[in-house]
């Protein structure tokens, strides 16, 4: 008859295996909820990226469409939950003669007085510059300080809308205006 002394077997773990295994479970189980948060967060940004994205593109068509609205409203959009706050700046885009290669550049070409009829047709091209942050709700609004979710500049010609063709003809007659040789009067 056979006793358990004379022939010992290995039934189970030692507590090191087990605290060796707990330990490798623990790290593994740690790596992929940090993963996992990484990937939540990432996404959650993505999406308000992609939010703002939608407010600085609908801020471009209503600058377009009537750049008065803007005037008499706060700068904030409320989409899909969350509150957006934007800055617009609309410049004038020209043909710099002094620059070499032609290149583009901001300002004016001339002044008002000396404009030709060219110049009054080249400065309807216009550059509109929108930036989107997210208010945080947590800190009550935000300063100019913070990186903006969204830096978008979109170039459009004035004469596109009904509007912009009013005013591109006003700046083409006043033009005319001042070329003539008898000073512009009737």
């Amino acid at each position: 008859m056979r006793t358990v002394a004379n022939h010992p077997e290995r039934r189970g773990l030692t507590i090191i295996e087990v605290l060796v295994s707990i330990a490798i479970l623990g790290g593994v189980a740690s790596l992929v909820f940090g993963v996992i948060g990484f990937l939540e967060r990432s996404a959650v940004y993505d999406q308000q990226r992609l939010h703002a994205m939608e407010v600085a593109h609908r801020t471009v068509v209503q600058w377009i469409d009537d750049p008065a609205w803007i005037r008499n409203q706060p700068k904030r959009y409320e989409y899909m939950g969350r509150t957006y706050v934007f800055d617009v700046q609309e410049l004038v885009l020209v043909n710099d003669e002094g620059a070499e290669g032609g290149g583009a550049a901001t300002g004016a070409a001339r002044s008002q007085a000396d404009a030709t009829i060219e110049d009054i047709v080249r400065s309807a091209l216009r550059v509109l510059d929108v930036r989107v942050w997210l208010e945080d709700e947590e800190f009550e609004g935000l300063t100019t300080t913070d990186e903006p979710l969204v830096h978008m500049t979109r170039t459009y010609w004035l004469g596109a809308t009904e509007r912009g063709r009013e005013e591109l003809f006003r700046l083409l007659m006043e033009g005319m205006q001042e070329a003539r040789p008898d000073g512009g009067g009737s």
